[in-house]
């Protein structure tokens, strides 16, 4: 390999002088083959008094990203690392090889449990996953010095979420870097980052964000070094090839976000602020839809309570009701049994006659106590019979017609048999 092979170096390279290479890919063995190789020709070749790694790497695979670990932390020569827009998931790995480490005030890092693509659950990709957890929780205990507990807290992050995010603010708080090795950008570029990556999810395109910051916001005289002071970054891009990847990145990004023509970052930040805003939009109106179908469930929730109280109060009435009528069935019954029952004593006291029990009936079914008083009014046979016989009148009547029948009937014996034939009376036989 010769100088002009290198593809991920950026400004001069001079024996004795600080040198910079990019890492602005996957890991994947492609990517740290080539950043491992050009490493190996730096110390070999160049004999720089420091080597500064810029990161802008949204992860990959662990085997890969340990080889380019490895190679930084084995390296002979002073090593720096700069989250130059994002280091996540073995980029964070990557970036924490560097004997110094440093971000950009609006750079992201993301630490994360690793995984991988598996069918089912197969024991050995179980043993697989494990076995590197055990070996990035080792990494991040002893570089940073934290206890494994805290590691895996970070590495777990909250509930629901895959692992967790951190800000430059957020590293210094929680012990990764001190704050003196956070590099300070203007206020625009931050803004201008700030909206851009606001919301988004999608690791790759915060990554081709990040790589745009970094092309504008790093360039100056191509003289200028990184010094503890003062942590800036010479930067004259060299490498057409690091410009088109970048470019092209964009290019996908912008297609995506619609944007036609020259691509620029605040084109993309102005888009992205647009999609952020849509999205948010989109999110209140899925709210205000889950709200509203929450309350729907809830009416209809109440309505079908209130169905089946009203079908019980129903079935309860009903019931009432059949029950009601029971009661009214037996007492018409047992009312229409004692106006027979009324009646037919009536016709049997001779009070009155027989043909007459249907409408007797008919009127006592209107009114019984009326058609009970007139008929206990009403005196019966027997007892006229008795007020005939105990009347002396009656008694005196009787007995004037009957000696009047037995002188006729005497005079008719006389006539016949003679006078000496006496007819004896009632009277006679008393």
């Amino acid at each position: 390999m010769e100088i002009k092979d290198l593809k991920l170096t950026r400004g001069a390279l001079e024996k004795g002088k600080p040198a910079e290479i990019l890492f602005f890919d996957d890991v994947e063995y492609w990517s740290c083959d080539r950043f491992v190789e050009e490493m190996q020709y730096i110390e070999d070749w160049v004999q720089p008094s420091e080597i500064k790694i810029l990161i802008n790497s949204t992860g990959g695979s662990v085997v890969e990203g340990m080889k380019v670990f490895s190679k930084i932390l084995n390296c002979k020569y002073p090593t720096s690392t700069y989250i130059a827009g994002i280091a996540a998931s073995m980029g964070s790995v990557i970036w924490a090889a560097g004997q110094k480490l440093y971000m950009n005030d609006y750079s992201l890092l993301m630490i994360h449990n690793p995984w991988m693509q598996m069918d089912g659950d197969d024991p050995n990709d179980q043993q697989i996953i494990e076995a590197f957890k055990k070996q990035l929780i080792t990494v991040y205990c002893k570089r940073f010095g934290m206890s494994e507990d805290k590691v895996r807290e970070i590495m777990d992050g909250k509930p629901g979420c895959d692992g967790t995010f951190l800000t430059a603010s957020d590293a210094v708080e929680q012990g990764f870097i001190p704050a003196t090795h956070v590099i300070e950008t203007s206020q625009v570029i931050r803004d201008r980052i700030a909206a851009a990556v606001k919301g988004n999810s999608d690791s790759e395109i915060v990554k081709a964000i990040m790589s745009l910051a970094v092309e504008g916001n790093y360039q100056t005289d191509g003289k200028q070094a990184i010094s503890e002071k003062e942590p800036k970054i010479a930067d004259n891009i060299n490498s057409q090839s690091n410009k088109k990847n970048m470019n092209d990145e964009l290019k996908v990004v912008a297609s995506q976000l619609g944007i036609q023509g020259d691509v620029s970052l605040e084109k993309i930040s102005d888009a992205i602020v647009q999609l952020n805003q849509a999205k948010n939009d989109l999110k209140k109106a899925n709210d205000d839809l889950a709200s509203v179908k929450s309350e729907l469930n809830d009416l209809k929730i109440k309505h079908e309570a209130e169905k089946a109280t009203n079908a019980s109060l129903q079935k309860s009435l009903d019931e009432t009701k059949a029950e009601l009528q029971t009661y009214k069935d037996k007492e018409e019954a047992q009312r229409l049994e004692d106006i027979n029952s009324m009646v037919d004593g009536a016709i049997a006291d001779g009070k009155i006659s027989a043909e007459s029990k249907e409408n007797w009936v008919s009127m006592a079914k209107q009114n019984f106590d009326l058609v009970k008083s007139s008929l206990d009014a009403i005196k019966g046979r027997d007892q006229i019979s008795k007020e005939i016989a105990n009347d002396p009148k009656n008694h005196e009547e009787a007995k004037k017609a009957a000696l009047t029948e037995a002188e006729k009937i005497q005079a008719k014996v006389n006539e016949l048999v003679g006078e000496g034939f006496k007819f004896r009376t009632l009277e006679d036989l008393k």
